[in-house]
C-alpha cells in the first residue's frame, strides 16, 4: 500500500468489497466498460464508479436530443444574402 498518501489496507480492503459487491449487481459488460473508463481516467472514488456503472447500463438516459442535435433536411441558404451582411 501507498502510506505516504495515506492509503491503508483498510481503505483497500473496503474498494475491493465494494467493487466485488457492486460486480454482483451490475451486468457483466456495463461493469467491465465503466471500470476500464473509471481506471484510463484515474477515478477511484467510490461514488463516481457508481455513477459511471450506472450511466454504462443506461447510456440514453443522460442524454436528451435537442433542437441543436436535430441535422436539417435540406441544407439551402434558408436566411438569404440579406441577413449575413
Amino acid at each position: 500500500m501507498n502510506r505516504k498518501r495515506g492509503v491503508t489496507d483498510a481503505i483497500c480492503y473496503n474498494i475491493c468489497d465494494f467493487l466485488f459487491s457492486l460486480k454482483k449487481k451490475t451486468p457483466e459488460e456495463s461493469f467491465r466498460q465503466a471500470l476500464k473508463i473509471c481506471a484510463d481516467n484515474h477515478i477511484f472514488s467510490k461514488d463516481d464508479i457508481l455513477t459511471m456503472c450506472k450511466l454504462m447500463q443506461h447510456p440514453s438516459a443522460g442524454q436528451e436530443q435537442s433542437e441543436n442535435d436535430v441535422q436539417p433536411q435540406n441544407h439551402d441558404n434558408t436566411r438569404g444574402a440579406a441577413s449575413y451582411v
